[in-house]
C-alpha cells in the first residue's frame, strides 16, 4: 500500500510545527510546538493519526488545548512543508457562498479589494478581518482546499472541527509551505477542546473519495429537485398577480417541478417577516395554499438575521441589535434596494438575547406552520459572524447561528445562502455554492474593484464545478438558476446553454426564474428535455485555462462533457479509445468549441442492448425508465416525466432486419459496426 502514497516525505518525517498565542492574567503568552507536543500549565497536545484507504493515504491532524484556567486565544496554527510544482493547480474555497472559488496556479495572487465605495461591500467577504498578503504565490482558502497535480493525483485538506471556529489554509507556494491556521481571535476557553482538526486525504484522480468528508450531522442529504423562483426575472418587483400567473403557467403545462419559491419583495421591509406587504393583499398563506393546490411545494425567501433601517422592527427594537461597544451598531452591509441611498444600511441581530431567539422562533412558526411553507431560502447568513464577541470567534458564532436556525425550522427544508459552507454542513438541506448569476456574463464594475462576491454568471459556473465535492456530503448543492428566455437578459445562446448543462451536471437544486408562458416551442422543448431529473455521479474533471473536460455517470450510462468558459475558441479532444455520440452521430476526435460553448456526449457502452442517442433529454437516455432484452427483441419503458416527441435510438442484438419492441415489430439498421432500432416517441409515448 505504501508504494501508492504520494504525499511529500515531510508528512512521514518532519511533520508539523506550530504556534499558539493566548492571554492569561492580563499577559500575552506564546508557545511554539512540534509533533511531539508540549505539556505546560495550559496543556497543549498535537496528535497525528495515519489511516490507509483504498486509493491512497488519509491523515488526521488534531491540536487539542486543555486550559486549567480561562484563557483568551489570539492565534493558533500549524505549518507543514508542501511543495507545489509550477504546473500544479490549487483549489481555494472562498469565505462564503458567493465568494469566488476556483483553481489557481502557484504564481497567482488574490487581488486587493479596491475602489472608493469598497466599504459598502467589504462585509460580504473576509476583507475586514483576514490579512491577505496580495503577493504572487500567497493564497488562502476557508475550510477546504486541494492540490491537483499534472499527473492527476489530488490531495484534499478539510476542516473537521468548524464548531470551534474557522480553519484557514494559507498557501505559501514560493516557500513550499502550507499553514493550517485556526481563526481563534476573540475566543475564550477553559477546559479541553479540539481546536484544530484537519483531515488530509489523497486520491489518484480529481474526485474526493466517497464519504471522506467529516460527518457533520446525521441529517440525510436532500434529494435533487427542480423548481421556479421569482428573483432572476422580477427581482423585488413581484406581486400576487405575477406569482399566480407564473404558477398557472407551470400547472397548465403540467411541468413536473418540485418547488415554487417566492423571493425577496413580498415582505414590508427586511426584518419584518410576520406579514406580507400591500402587493400581496391575500397574504402569504394564500400563496402557499395556491402552490399546494397545483401539487407543488412552496418556498419563501427570508433574511432572518439582518434588519434594514426602514423596518418596523428596527424602530421598535434597536436594543436587539448587535453592537461593537454597547452603542455602535454592527453594520452588516448596504443595499439601496432596501431603503434607498440614505437608508440602505442593514444591521444584524444579537443572537445571544433570549428575546431575539424567541422572535426568530415566532417568525419560523408563522412561515412554516401557520402559512405552511415547505422550504425557506435563508439569505445573508454571513452577517452572524461579522465580529467575534462574547468570548466566541467568528466561526463559533456562525456555527451557533446555523444550529439555531436548524432548530427553528425543525423538519422543514432550509436552502442556505450567503453562508460560510462548513457551518451549513448538516444544517442546510440545500446550500448555494456560488454567487448570484447575472443577466450578463459578468458584472464589469464589481470585477474592476476585485469584489470576489460579485454577481457573476462566469464565477457561478466556476464555483459550481469546483465546489462539487460538497454535494451529498455537507448538503445538496444549489448552483443558482439557469435562464433560457430571450427577453430581460444579455446572455448569448452559448452562455445560456452552458449554464443549463453545467447546472444539471453538478447541481442538486435546479431552478429557473423564467416566465415559461412566454417560451416559444423550441425553448419549451429544451426546458422539457431536462426532465426527468436524475442523480449524477462525477467521475473526473479536468480544467485547462477555462476549458473543462467532465466525465460523469447517470444510472449505468456514461457521459462526457466539454465546456469552454473562456472568451476564445478552443479545441478539445474526445477521450481516445471510446466511442461517443452527440445525438446519433459519432463525432471526430477533436471538436472546436465557440467561446462559452458546451457539449454533452453519450458514450457507447460495451453492451448488446443500450441507448445510443436521443432527442428527448439533454442527457440522452435519461428518458428511459427501463430497457432489457427479451426473446425476439426488447422491452422498453419511458420515464413518466418524459413528455417530448422525437427519436430514440437503441442498440440491439443483431437478429435480422426486424425485431420486436414491446411486442411490436420494428425495422433494424446497421450503423457503423452496430445494429440499431429507431423508435419514434410522441409526447412521451411510443408510436
Amino acid at each position: 500500500m505504501d508504494s501508492g502514497f504520494f504525499l511529500p516525505c515531510c508528512i512521514m518525517d518532519e511533520l508539523f510545527k506550530g504556534s499558539i498565542v493566548y492571554w492569561l492574567s492580563g499577559r500575552r503568552w506564546g508557545l511554539d510546538f512540534s509533533e511531539g507536543g508540549h505539556e505546560l500549565a495550559v496543556g497543549i497536545k498535537v496528535s497525528l493519526v495515519r489511516e490507509a484507504t483504498e486509493k491512497g493515504l488519509k491523515i488526521q491532524v488534531k491540536v487539542e488545548v486543555d486550559a486549567e484556567v480561562e484563557i483568551e486565544l489570539e492565534e493558533l496554527y500549524l505549518t507543514m512543508q508542501q511543495a507545489v510544482a509550477p504546473d500544479d493547480q490549487i483549489f481555494l474555497n472562498g469565505y462564503q457562498s458567493w465568494t469566488e472559488s476556483k483553481l489557481f496556479s502557484p504564481d497567482d495572487k488574490i487581488p486587493r479589494l479596491a475602489g472608493p465605495a469598497q466599504h459598502l461591500v467589504n462585509t460580504t467577504g473576509d476583507y475586514t478581518f483576514y490579512k491577505n498578503p496580495h503577493e504572487a504565490g500567497s493564497l488562502h482558502a476557508w475550510s477546504f482546499t486541494s492540490l491537483v497535480s499534472k499527473d492527476g493525483h489530488s490531495t484534499f485538506w478539510m476542516d473537521a472541527a468548524p464548531e470551534t471556529g474557522y480553519t484557514v489554509f494559507e498557501w505559501r507556494c514560493k516557500e513550499g509551505k502550507l499553514i493550517l491556521r485556526k481563526d481563534v481571535g476573540g475566543s475564550r476557553l477553559r477546559g479541553k477542546a479540539i481546536m484544530l482538526n484537519v483531515e488530509i486525504m489523497q486520491n489518484e484522480g480529481t474526485e474526493l473519495p466517497v464519504a471522506s468528508l467529516p460527518g457533520f450531522s446525521a441529517r440525510p442529504v436532500a434529494a435533487p429537485v427542480s423548481g421556479w423562483t421569482s428573483w432572476y426575472n422580477y427581482y423585488t418587483k413581484i406581486d400576487e398577480a405575477i406569482i399566480l400567473d407564473n404558477l398557472r403557467a407551470f400547472a397548465d403545462r403540467s411541468v413536473p417541478i418540485d418547488f415554487f419559491q417566492i423571493d425577496d419583495g413580498w415582505q414590508p421591509a427586511v426584518g419584518d417577516w410576520m406579514q406580507a406587504n400591500e402587493k400581496f393583499p391575500q397574504g402569504m398563506k394564500f400563496i402557499a395554499d395556491q402552490v399546494h393546490s397545483h401539487g407543488y411545494k412552496a418556498g419563501l425567501w427570508l433574511a432572518p438575521l439582518i434588519v434594514a433601517k426602514n423596518s418596523a422592527i428596527y424602530h421598535a427594537h434597536r436594543d436587539w441589535l448587535l453592537t461593537h461597544d454597547g452603542e455602535r451598531f454592527v453594520e452588516a452591509g448596504f443595499n439601496p434596494g432596501w431603503g434607498g441611498l440614505m437608508h440602505g444600511t442593514y444591521y444584524v441581530f444579537n443572537l445571544d438575547l433570549p428575546e431575539v431567539q424567541a422572535h426568530l422562533r415566532a417568525v419560523f412558526a408563522t412561515v412554516l406552520q401557520v402559512w405552511g411553507y415547505d422550504l425557506v431560502k435563508l439569505d445573508f447568513l454571513f452577517a452572524a459572524a461579522l465580529i467575534p464577541h462574547g468570548g466566541k470567534s467568528r466561526g463559533q458564532r456562525m456555527d451557533e447561528a446555523m444550529a439555531l436556525l436548524r432548530d427553528c425550522c425543525g423538519d422543514k427544508l432550509i436552502l442556505g445562502c450567503g453562508v460560510p459552507l462548513a457551518a451549513a454542513g448538516g444544517r442546510a438541506d440545500y446550500c448555494r455554492i456560488g454567487p448570484d448569476i447575472g443577466l450578463s456574463w459578468d458584472l464589469g464594475i464589481a470585477d474592476s474593484i476585485h469584489l470576489r462576491e460579485r454577481i457573476s454568471t462566469q464565477n457561478a459556473l466556476h464555483n459550481t464545478i469546483n465546489r462539487r465535492h460538497f454535494a451529498g456530503r455537507l448538503f445538496a448543492n444549489d448552483p443558482d438558476v439557469f435562464i433560457l428566455r430571450e427577453d430581460n437578459n444579455k446572455l448569448n445562446p452559448e452562455q445560456k446553454y452552458s449554464l443549463l448543462i453545467i447546472n444539471h451536471i453538478f447541481g442538486d437544486l435546479l431552478f429557473t426564474s423564467d416566465a415559461i408562458g412566454g417560451y416559444d416551442a423550441q425553448t419549451m422543448r429544451l426546458y422539457r428535455s431536462t426532465f426527468p431529473l436524475l442523480p449524477r455521479q462525477i467521475v473526473e474533471v479536468q480544467e485547462d485555462d477555462g476549458l473543462y473536460r467532465i466525465w460523469f455517470v447517470i444510472d449505468d450510462r456514461r457521459y462526457f462533457a466539454v465546456a469552454n468558459l473562456s472568451r476564445h475558441e478552443r479545441k478539445a479532444a474526445l477521450p481516445a479509445g471510446d466511442k461517443y455520440y452527440n445525438g446519433f452521430i459519432e463525432d471526430s476526435l477533436a471538436v472546436s468549441l465557440k467561446p462559452y460553448e458546451a457539449r454533452v456526449y453519450l458514450q457507447l457502452q460495451d453492451l448488446e442492448t443500450c441507448v445510443v442517442g436521443s432527442e428527448l433529454h439533454i442527457f440522452p437516455g435519461c428518458e428511459v425508465l427501463s430497457l432489457k432484452a427479451v426473446t425476439g427483441g426488447i422491452e422498453i419503458a419511458l420515464h413518466p416525466h418524459s413528455s417530448l416527441s422525437g427519436t430514440l435510438v437503441v442498440r440491439v442484438i443483431d437478429q435480422g432486419e426486424r425485431i420486436l419492441v414491446n411486442g411490436i415489430e420494428k425495422s433494424t439498421f446497421k450503423h457503423k459496426d452496430i445494429t440499431i432500432v429507431r423508435l419514434q416517441v410522441q409526447e412521451g409515448k411510443f408510436v
